[in-house]
């Protein structure tokens, strides 16, 4: 994005992403006379690539401090889907429990796409260290509520800090290693972030029924300043050598208000439609639906038209390495937040299964992640191969996604854990490979790397918010239709006792549903099921775009260790002549010719 940033130098102008480089040599054999070289782009901001470079015990602080923060972004993604019922009797708000939801998943999709901007505007140290601050203090501000108010707005404040930690840890991964070695970071970024969404329900419901729900935000302190002064320690980059006053004349304030007005209609919109709290017909739903997509239409024209420092640079959208790997990105997040929270929900109705009891029966599910997430590092590190682990990881998806409508509650455990295996697997399996299909896809641009990775970011915020809530309506329209169908020729016995509670308690609360009688519990648990088959199919439909965009992803590879080169500017010796790249090589290799 050669408009994001002033231009540094003459010589920084010639660092472009990836280069043919003719270098003098003054002795070396035939075979050395064509080795093939992979240099990276600086960020645009008057620091070098090769400054950012982490090794030894600083490298893995690092590693470990930006995982922990993202196990905590994930973790309060869904630990607090167990205490819903607990915290809104609390405060007497049990019609306001949907926004400890929604205060969380708008902010950190609505400024998603800021962070890469402001990371080399600001620097990703003193970026990164805000965002936690702002998590942090969100959940201190959770922990200490007295009312339900403060507790949304703690949500919220959480919710901004988590969408700049959501892009910077993988933007920092992508600084402080040489490509060839990001596979293995990405691999503990993945790990990290997985596991903490499956684990979230399990640990909310430990805290909610044993402690209180309280210390599902507590939690957050400890572990968010360890991994501070982990970060702090060890990450300590050149600082951007702009003035504040050029800083702030960098930022896009108006994209990034058009952009922010724009999904948080759009998303509130469907939200007020899917937790029923007004009918798809009313205007609450239909003004902010129209508002939000008109706002985003608005941003679209400012940022690759008019925007003199746009927030997703037009090469984003014009490079189709990029643009392909965003929109796997988006279904693939898609359909794994879909299979999460359904999953959960199985367990917990259909089977009766207590929080603790469903986080254990998730393990199927996320062993499985776990191994084929650092496998898959593995091999793209030491084989160099991207495109096959990905559309590996994709053939997985739909047929782990397809499998899932087989539950049933009358099947044994072997049976369930089967079904569940396949869908971590897949997950696994694509995180790594979309993620280093992006960096060797890095437009030739001043700070490409950072600004792809935020865009790959951003795509996985905005699948995962926006999929949650349409799996939603579709599993809410579901089941008023199999309910409303099922109580006209359901028996009288079993009618008298659900007729005590409303849809909403039968389909919320599993202690109601093990008080009916056995076949009363049975009828509404099937119900239930069938309800929760329509996003299992939703899903499915996800998981089929995920591999359709796949097949569209570049087919370069990781470049070899050995020919991963730094830009040595002060050398005299090499000097580097920008050519354009054959569209017929692989993306990341050049040729270095002996000059005669």
């Amino acid at each position: 994005m050669s408009q994001l940033i002033p231009k540094i130098s003459a010589q920084a102008s010639q660092d472009a992403a990836v280069r043919t480089v003719n270098i003098a040599l003054d002795s070396s054999s035939p075979a050395e006379q064509s080795v093939k070289k992979f240099i990276e782009n600086d960020a645009g901001d008057g620091t070098r690539r090769e400054d950012q470079y982490l090794t030894g015990a600083k490298l893995v602080l690092c590693v470990i401090s930006i995982a922990l923060c993202m196990f905590l972004v994930g973790l309060d993604q869904t630990i607090v889907a167990t205490i819903l019922n607990q915290v809104g009797t609390e405060f007497n708000a049990v019609g306001k429990v949907v926004w400890l939801m929604t205060g969380f998943f708008l902010p950190s999709t609505v400024f998603s796409a800021n962070w890469g901007q402001i990371s080399i505007i600001f620097g990703r140290k003193y970026t990164m260290v805000v965002c936690v601050v702002l998590f942090e203090a969100g959940s201190l501000m959770c922990a200490l509520a007295p009312n339900m108010n403060t507790l949304i707005g703690g949500r919220v404040l959480a919710g901004v800090g988590a969408s700049g930690i959501q892009s910077l840890a993988f933007i920092i991964a992508s600084e402080v290693t040489a490509i060839n070695k990001r596979p293995f970071v990405f691999a503990c970024m993945g790990i990290s972030m997985a596991v903490s969404l499956v684990c979230g329900p399990l640990i909310g419901g430990a805290f909610g029924s044993n402690v209180s729900w309280r210390w599902c935000f507590y939690i957050n302190l400890p572990v968010g300043g360890v991994a501070s002064v982990f970060f702090v320690y060890s990450f300590n980059p050149p600082n951007p050598v702009f003035d504040l006053r050029t800083k702030l004349k960098l930022v896009d304030y108006i994209g990034t208000t058009l952009i922010a007005i724009g999904l948080v209609l759009f998303l509130l919109g469907l939200s007020f439609y899917s937790t029923n709290e007004y009918p798809m017909k009313s205007a609450a739903v239909i003004v902010n639906i129209i508002l939000g997509a008109f706002f985003f239409i608005g941003f679209c024209v400012w940022n690759f038209r008019f925007s003199p420092r746009p927030l997703i640079p037009v090469e984003m959208v014009t490079t189709p390495g990029v643009l392909f790997a965003g929109i796997t990105s988006f279904f693939m997040m898609s359909y794994f937040t879909v299979c999460i929270l359904f999953l959960s929900l199985y367990w917990e109705l259909v089977l009766g299964y207590s929080p603790i009891k469903s986080g254990i029966n998730s393990l199927p599910f996320v062993i499985p992640l776990v191994i084929c997430s650092i496998s898959t590092g593995v091999l793209i590190g030491k084989t160099r191969f991207i495109k096959p682990l990905l559309m590996l990881g994709s053939v997985f998806a739909v047929a782990g996604t397809a499998v899932l409508p087989l539950l049933n509650q009358d099947s044994d455990s072997s049976h369930r854990i089967g079904l569940v295996i396949m869908v971590g697997a897949s997950f696994g399996l694509l995180l790594q490979s979309v993620m280093s299909s992006t960096q060797v896809s890095a437009p030739k641009i001043e700070g490409g790397v950072i600004m792809s990775t935020s865009f790959i970011t951003f795509g996985r915020g905005l699948g995962s918010s926006l999929c949650t809530i349409l799996s939603d309506i579709a599993y809410n329209s579901s089941l008023k239709s199999k309910y409303t169908s099922a109580m006209k020729t359901v028996p009288k016995s079993i009618a008298t006792q659900i007729d005590q509670y409303s849809l909403t308690e039968l389909a919320n609360d599993s202690d109601i549903i093990a008080a009916l009688s056995p076949d009363a519990a049975r009828f509404v648990r099937k119900i239930l099921e069938d309800a929760i088959y329509s996003a299992f199919y939703f899903a499915i439909a996800l998981a089929a775009c995920t591999m359709i965009s796949g097949v569209f992803t570049t087919n370069r590879k990781i470049p070899k260790g050995d020919n991963v080169a730094l830009a040595n500017r002060d050398d005299e010796e090499q000097k580097a002549k920008v050519n354009n790249e054959d569209e017929n090589t692989d993306v990341g290799e050049v040729t270095e010719a002996k000059e005669v």
